[in-house]
């Protein structure tokens, strides 16, 4: 309880933690020399309309606008009524971000715009993904060209299908570019992210219904955030996306690859037919 001037005393939030962690919070509104209606008239009107510097400055806490970090409430927004499906005609898509523990989605094409999310999964080696393109009829992958590259690209020189291996660089001015001949495709990974941000905020994917795969794809799609950041070398600002939570934001990698993967002519769209072939094998 607060009774002046060194009364404060430290509370923990998750006394479970304590052992191992210390955080603390800090905000103007300790400060006995800072009157708490200038807070509250910033609060209320933002100066320059940047209510994020209020929450993190002034108040003390963590904050992101909807333009900087989605929310898991974007994606289970997008969620539909049918389980992961099993195995799948296709024509599919599939984007891989490559670690110890490899994170995979698939999907197909509806139109130019909209796509349906099938799968999401981790695989333990590249074994697992090759049987995972058999099951799903894939015939468009890109794969995370590192931080294992000898491996991906001997599963690319295995496959008889369609399979890139993704550079990324920061920012990139030029749209992403495929290359036939050496089998790299080169992306802005701050575009890349950008591109699945619109896609769940517009509602252009429509993902499984919620079930324990969802739940962690939307936990790891919602674990990076949009940061502003000076480049000193050209003294202009950029943007940059930051992992942000626990840091695994995997699948959100993966959806990027899987976006690169069916993006222009890639795959084919998904013909009623087999829409309706889709949605049985789903129930």
């Amino acid at each position: 309880m607060w009774n002046g001037a060194g009364t404060g005393e430290w509370v923990a939030k998750y006394p479970d933690k304590s052992d191992y962690m210390h955080g603390y919070m800090a905000s103007k509104m300790m400060n006995v020399h800072i009157d708490p209606a200038e807070i509250l008239e910033d609060f209320c009107n933002p100066p320059h309309d940047n209510l994020a510097d209020v929450y993190r400055l002034s108040l003390g806490r963590a904050y992101s606008n909807p333009d900087e970090k989605l929310r898991v409430s974007d994606v289970y927004a997008c969620c539909g009524q049918e389980y992961p499906a099993p195995r799948s005609e296709g024509p599919c898509a599939m984007g891989v971000d490559v670690g110890k523990i490899k994170h995979v989605v698939i999907g197909v094409k509806i139109d130019n715009k909209r796509f349906r999310i099938i799968k999401t999964c981790k695989c333990k080696d590249f074994d697992e993904i090759a049987d995972l393109s058999k099951r799903y009829n894939v015939r468009s992958t890109v794969i995370d060209i590192r931080p294992y590259e000898d491996e991906a690209r001997a599963y690319q020189k295995a496959q008889k299908y369609r399979t890139f291996l993704c550079e990324t660089k920061d920012v990139q001015v030029t749209d992403s570019t495929f290359n036939d001949n050496t089998g790299i495709v080169k992306a802005g990974k701050t575009e890349m992210f950008d591109r699945s941000q619109r896609l769940i905020m517009r509602g252009n994917v429509v993902l499984p219904r919620r079930c324990p795969e969802t739940d962690e794809f939307a936990r790891q799609c919602c674990n990076c955030a949009r940061f502003e950041e000076k480049d000193k070398r050209r003294g202009i600002v950029v943007n940059h996306y930051r992992p942000t939570g626990d840091r695994q934001d995997h699948f959100r990698a993966a959806l990027n690859f899987f976006q690169l993967a069916a993006s222009g002519h890639r795959i084919a769209k998904v013909k009623s037919n087999k829409k309706r072939q889709l949605n049985a094998s789903l129930r």
